[in-house]
């Protein structure tokens, strides 16, 4: 998925589950126009994150828009159905705070709204029946699947807001999520399922001075960011 600088939202390749937002099950081998306004409520897209079955759209009105699979709630529509179109999101679930962050993964969503609340919803048992292992949603010990947008409660994160680089230049900020996945445009590493890459040294100094975060070496060129000033008012 893409988003042009005009708003519109374009899809293409593997379109089984409707995850394109197209309304069909058909692929697509070259870039389709979803649409703008006219399909997200009268705003246009902003931001768009995909899972391997469903994607996520926020539009510049803040609000969440999702299609594809439905499967554990991962849509947060309140049940387990695909939509082939990009259906709105209740707004009462995040209190009509607007959003500022998605991601979409395998079998679970989650949101990131201006106030720094963190939402989560879909799959949360666990692979396995009889596993404790968590599936992914973040709510201590409860692996029930939740089928809208939950709060995992702040206390969970160490009463921390979960916050962003608002100042990052869009330039960077796109290397700098590209960079972290290599079937995003590195080209390097792969191996059982995930993807690896290893993040240009000049890329993650630029990154870190930008956003005033801490870089702690680890080894082996492994560098842990923490920290960061408040830009932008946030």
């Amino acid at each position: 998925m893409a988003v042009g600088v005009n708003g519109a939202l374009w899809g293409w390749g593997a379109g089984s589950y409707g995850q394109l937002g197209l309304g069909d099950h058909n692929k697509r081998l070259v870039p389709t126009m979803v649409g703008a306004e006219e399909v997200f409520g009268g705003s246009k897209a902003r931001t768009v994150a995909c899972g391997p079955y469903h994607t996520l759209v926020v539009t510049e009105a803040g609000e969440l828009w999702a299609y594809g699979q439905g499967a554990q709630g991962r849509l947060g529509i309140n049940d387990e159905q695909d939509r082939r179109v990009p259906t709105r999101v209740d707004p009462l679930h995040f209190s009509h705070a607007p959003i500022s962050a998605i991601a979409a993964g395998d079998y679970h969503s989650a949101a990131v709204t201006a106030g720094g609340n963190l939402y989560t919803w879909g799959k949360g048992e666990a692979n396995n029946p009889g596993s404790q292992l968590p599936g992914g949603l973040g709510h201590a010990s409860d692996l029930a699947n939740r089928l809208v947008p939950t709060l995992v409660p702040r206390q969970l994160l160490g009463g921390a807001r979960v916050g962003r680089c608002h100042g990052l230049p869009e330039e960077l900020a796109l290397a700098f999520a590209m960079g972290t996945h290599g079937g995003l445009g590195s080209g390097v590493g792969e191996g059982q399922g995930c993807l690896y890459s290893e993040m240009p040294a000049e890329l993650v100094k630029k990154v870190v001075e930008h956003c005033g975060w801490r870089a702690e070496e680890l080894g082996e060129g492994v560098v842990r960011l923490m920290g960061g000033r408040r830009t932008r008012g946030s």
